[in-house]
């Protein structure tokens, strides 16, 4: 039998009396088609159940039809997990610093962060050193060695400066001059310069070259020229320091003698070029 369940006479359609063996053969009729859904002979097909359940299933509802497989009540925080073939009804499992808290209709998932932090953590021969264990992010200091393709310095020193190898390590050092300058000392006066911001006129043949920014260290080299030109003295000029004013980052002392007598002179052409690092 299917349904729908199908009757020939009802209350609504007699016209005239009912024979009482019509009557059961309806109630039979009916009593077959609910037992058939009972026991299975008969399909809920397009069948909805309004106000009601559906008790007394012998077995699970399997995954074919929409269902589980499973009949076990689940606990807190259980959920439906695929094995392959099925479905095993389980919690989550905790790993290293994690904390579950089951709780109904809800899973809560913290981290711990571990009670020593780290314990052991190590950069070899890279120059760089861990901070003291602590939880969370690792702070590390120091410098990355050349070896593990760091540069090893911590300062780029100047503008302009670039790597330069001395065998063995980099150093911060400039391929062109640190400062320059072309100066008239007769008349005191800059021509051209550069990463010079003035000259201090002391006296007669001293001068003071100041630099727009300091130098890295004062071990640079200074080279200079003079020429005499119109007005200018025709004798050699030599250039050397003023020991009495050691140079320094910032500014370096320098004196023109004359090699007629050793005097002092102001030539129309002074010329200055510094180099180092």
């Amino acid at each position: 039998m299917s349904l729908p369940i199908s009757v020939t006479y009802t209350f609504a359609t007699a016209t005239s009396a009912i024979p009482l063996s019509q009557l059961d053969a309806n109630f039979t009729t009916v009593v077959n088609g609910i037992n058939g859904i009972g026991n299975g002979t008969n399909a809920l097909a397009n069948v909805n159940i309004t106000g009601g359940n559906i008790t007394g299933l012998s077995t699970a509802i399997p995954i074919a039809s929409g269902g589980t497989g499973l009949t076990t009540t689940p606990s807190n925080g259980q959920i439906d997990i695929g094995n392959g073939t099925g479905f095993t009804r389980t919690t989550l499992t905790a790993g290293t610093n994690i904390t579950i808290t089951n709780g109904g209709g809800s899973i809560t998932i913290s981290s711990t962060g571990g009670s020593s932090g780290v314990t052991s953590i190590s950069f070899g021969s890279t120059g760089l050193t861990p901070s003291t264990s602590t939880t969370g992010a690792v702070t590390v200091s120091g410098t990355l060695a050349v070896t593990s393709g760091g540069t090893g310095i911590t300062s780029p020193g100047i503008s302009g400066n670039v790597l330069v190898s001395n065998g063995t390590a980099w150093v911060s050092g400039s391929v062109a001059a640190l400062a320059w300058l072309n100066y008239n000392a007769s008349t005191q006066t800059i021509r051209a310069s550069y990463n010079v911001s003035s000259v201090t006129y002391i006296s007669t043949g001293n001068y003071k070259i100041n630099f727009s920014n300091a130098l890295s260290d004062a071990n640079y080299v200074v080279s200079g020229s003079t020429a005499g030109g119109s007005g200018g003295s025709s004798a050699t000029t030599w250039l050397t320091g003023d020991y009495s004013n050691p140079r320094t980052t910032s500014a370096v002392w320098l004196t023109y003698l004359t090699s007629s007598g050793g005097a002092f002179y102001d030539q129309p052409w002074v010329n200055i070029a510094i180099f180092g690092n």
